[in-house]
């Protein structure tokens, strides 16, 4: 074996790449790097064809680019595609020349598996078409920023032109351009952002100025590009414009300051009822502060709702049910007030429920009111009820409003249809009328009138009182009370003044009687006497 193919066989055996040589379209020589790329043996090579190796339309390319290579006209590897013994397409890149092997010429080739470089390769290439697509289409604003050795924009997406008004090329011609766009107060915060080489956890949000002039905001997140040594050396990033946002956050801020500074309670609850939001009248209402009252279950407030209720109730206003409702609520301090309530849901932008918003209000003082009212329209009841006297209150238009039972019992006539009557058609009375009327127009009483009424029964003798209502008489009342009249039946007592009138007259005609008996006896009983004298006595003598 001539010199330096003694040299070589040692050099191709322990080569990681693959080594052949070709001669006569058949393989002389091949190395165990050829075999791993191939997954062929020794054995089954020597006997191929090189060319059968190689995917049928690639087969021209290799011809072409080895005959180049062998007569000196290029230099470069040439890549190609054969098929792997398990049947798997790999990428090879091979160079030739040519040699003497056993005394004739021959090529000897230097093969190289690919594959994976390539995959990666393509991969790499269509990672970065497809980042390049997004930073093109992207609505945020994706840029790349250079610190040294010059500061400027290295990449700004095209969307810097709809969001900032400044096209990409302008960014580049002008390296102080972000400098002149940030909002003076916020010049020292973004410096200091940019100059951090660690990365950052936090976006930052800036004031910008548009190109068109008006200001806008600007949130920022940034990663360090560090060097070998840990220098930053450059800043990437993505940028969105978020004015719009930042004007809803500062609508919602005023809008919170005023629910907290309002005296109506404005609670803000999750769906399931644990409290968000708690305002300065809530606190007034219930004793809590915010920060007790933050995580709260709604539920607790109000002793009387059981949970599974309380759950039930605020589903069907999730669903869109709104409720008003006078509840008996609790105290920090467990004491009760009693709270007018109305809870509705609250819904995102698409309509979708968020929340539930309850509004508050103390009407303890109204319920203890409304219950001082009952207390005394109970009395008031009792007391009609249980006067012997007929009461019956008018309007305004001399109408029925109130009878208790004694003017019902009375007037029998009017058991049933007294109610919004007028009461010339229950009592027909002229007199009763006309005095009603005088004390609705004057407002002032009419005391010891004394009617007759001419009924079913018979005539009968009522003592009347009649009375203007005053606006402390009618406080609480649900019924346009203007005037009260009082009627007794006297017909009975007049009847035995009546029968004492006469018999006191019978006893005055007695005593007259007497009297004149008495006067006209003295004289008779002496003429008498005389009679009798004169009978005794002889008038002959």
């Amino acid at each position: 074996m001539p010199r330096a193919e003694e040299m070589f066989y040692p050099l191709a055996m322990s080569s990681p790449i693959g080594v052949f040589i070709s001669q006569e379209k058949r393989f002389r020589f091949v190395n165990p790097g050829f075999e791993r790329a191939t997954g062929y043996s020794k054995d089954e090579l020597l006997h191929l064809d090189p060319m059968s190796l190689v995917l049928p339309e690639d087969r021209e390319h290799v011809r072409v680019s080895a005959v180049k290579m062998l007569k000196g006209a290029s230099s470069q590897p040439y890549q190609y595609r054969i098929r792997h013994k398990s049947g798997v397409v790999r990428w090879i890149l091979e160079t030739v020349v040519s040699m003497e092997y056993e005394g004739r010429r021959a090529v000897c080739g230097y093969f190289m598996d690919t594959s994976e470089r390539r995959q990666a390769e393509e991969t790499l290439r269509q990672t970065e078409e497809r980042l390049k697509f997004i930073a093109e289409k992207a609505n945020d604003l994706i840029y790349r920023y250079r610190r040294t050795p010059r500061p400027g924009m290295e990449y700004v997406s095209p969307s810097a032109l709809p969001i900032t008004g400044f096209t990409p090329e302008e960014y580049y011609a002008n390296p102080g351009i972000l400098r002149d766009m940030v909002h003076p107060e916020d010049q020292a915060r973004i410096e200091a952002f940019w100059a951090s080489p660690a990365p950052s956890t936090q976006p930052i949000a800036i004031r910008f100025q548009h190109k068109a002039g008006q200001w806008r905001w600007l949130e920022i997140n940034r990663t360090p590009v560090l060097d070998a040594a840990g220098n930053l050396q450059a800043i990437e990033g993505i940028a969105r414009d978020v004015t719009e946002r930042k004007q809803a956050e500062e609508a919602l801020s005023r809008q919170a300051e005023v629910l907290r500074n309002v005296r109506d309670g404005v609670i803000v609850a999750t769906l399931a009822g644990e409290v968000t939001f708690w305002n300065s009248g809530a606190t007034a209402i219930f004793g809590y502060s915010s920060q007790d009252a933050m995580g709260m279950a709604m539920v607790n407030l109000y002793p009387d709702q059981a949970p599974q209720n309380f759950q039930a109730t605020l589903k069907d206003i999730a669903a869109g049910t709104d409720l008003s409702a006078e509840w008996r609520g609790w105290r920090k301090d467990r004491s009760t007030v009693w709270v007018n309530l109305k809870i509705s849901v609250m819904r995102d932008e698409p309509g979708r429920p968020i929340g539930i918003l309850a509004i508050v209000n103390d009407v303890s003082d109204k319920m203890a009111a409304r219950e001082r009212e009952r207390e005394q329209n109970a009395l008031m009841e009792a007391v009609l009820s249980s006067t012997p006297s007929a009461l019956v209150v008018l309007n305004d238009r001399l109408e029925v409003v109130l009878a208790n039972k004694s003017f019902l019992h009375d007037f029998p006539a009017a058991r049933g249809m007294a109610l919004g009557r007028p009461i010339a058609d229950l009592l027909p009375m002229p007199p009763l009328l006309d005095a009603a009327k005088r004390v609705l127009d004057a407002g002032e009483s009419a005391i010891g009138l004394e009617l007759v009424h001419d009924g079913a029964g018979g005539q009968r003798t009522f003592e009347v009182n009649i009375l203007p209502m005053s606006a402390d008489m009618r406080a609480g009342q649900k019924i346009n009370a203007r005037v009260l009249i009082s009627m007794i039946d006297a017909t009975e007592s007049r009847a035995a003044q009546e029968r004492l009138y006469h018999a006191g007259r019978l006893a005055s005609v007695g005593e007259m009687a007497a009297g004149v008996a008495h006067e006209l006896n003295t004289p008779l009983t002496s003429v008498l006497g005389y009679a009798e004298l004169l009978e005794s006595v002889d008038l002959t003598d």
